[in-house]
């Protein structure tokens, strides 16, 4: 299986035609919002944010190619948000996978999880990594 390098929460990543570097703006480390606003739950922040994520060949040599998912995952351990990716190392050594959405749903102020997991070959998923987010009610 591909090895993970690394993954960021930003604004916007943006990569270069040229040179194919990625440049990461505006790295998410935590969000503020008034929960005194609402009352509905989950409460659906409009807010632009990707996830970036390098991938590198775990044998240099070996082309692959599988599955990976994201899922944000609440304070309290519960599914609010996911989607499926193809991770594509049949070309290339290395690729990135980046994941865009313009808003971010919460239930609950607390550390919110952007789960990565991989699709074995007998459908299971393994856990690869998670980017913490912290929501603070400002209430």
């Amino acid at each position: 299986m591909a090895e993970h390098i690394w993954s960021i929460l930003c604004s916007v990543g943006i990569i270069d035609q040229e040179t194919n570097n990625v440049s990461l703006i505006g790295a998410i480390e935590q969000i503020q919002f008034d929960f005194s606003q609402t009352e509905d739950s989950p409460i659906r922040i409009p807010m632009q944010w990707t996830l970036v994520s390098l991938w590198r060949r775990d044998h240099l040599a070996e082309p692959e190619q599988f599955t990976g998912r994201l899922r944000v995952v609440g304070p309290d351990g519960q599914d609010l948000a996911g989607a499926q990716f193809e991770i594509d190392l049949s070309a290339h050594e290395r690729t990135r996978t980046v994941t865009r959405q313009s808003m971010f749903v919460v239930t609950e102020p607390g550390t919110h999880r952007f789960v990565i997991e991989t699709q074995q070959e007998d459908d299971s998923w393994d856990f690869i990594t998670a980017v913490p987010l912290e929501v603070i009610d400002t209430a």
